[in-house]
């Protein structure tokens, strides 16, 4: 007979201590802004409820709740539709023309990398 060749031949060669990341580096968020601002599509609920906050003096905060309770992150954000938007509570018809236009701004920023807008949320 044959001996079967399944033997592991020890640690796999990963270093995890290169990925936590050191406390020097990490000097509050403005090394991710950028980032996480050019790629809106990443954003968490929390972050996309930040943004909203942000939106024309506040006008839209008492929105923000159902954002969240239909999870609305940066994905769905990005496919938000008016039918959508008036699904969730959002019935001013004004009010969805404005978030649409605010979502396609985020869409231009994205798409253009623009360094004037870097705001985090």
């Amino acid at each position: 007979g044959t001996a079967g060749g399944q033997g592991s031949n020890g640690s796999a060669g990963v270093d995890f201590s290169a990925l936590s990341v050191s406390r020097s580096q990490s000097n509050g968020h403005s090394a991710v802004a950028a980032t996480v601002k050019d790629v809106y599509e990443h954003w968490n609920v929390q972050q996309v409820m930040n943004w909203m906050a942000c939106l024309d003096g506040s006008k839209y905060a008492k929105y923000r709740h159902a954002f969240e309770l239909n999870n609305i992150d940066g994905k769905v954000l990005n496919i938000v539709t008016r039918e959508y938007l008036d699904r969730i509570g959002v019935k001013n018809v004004q009010h969805q023309t404005a978030l649409l236009q605010h979502i396609e701004q985020l869409k231009q920023y994205s798409n253009s990398n623009l360094n004037g807008y870097s705001t985090v949320y």
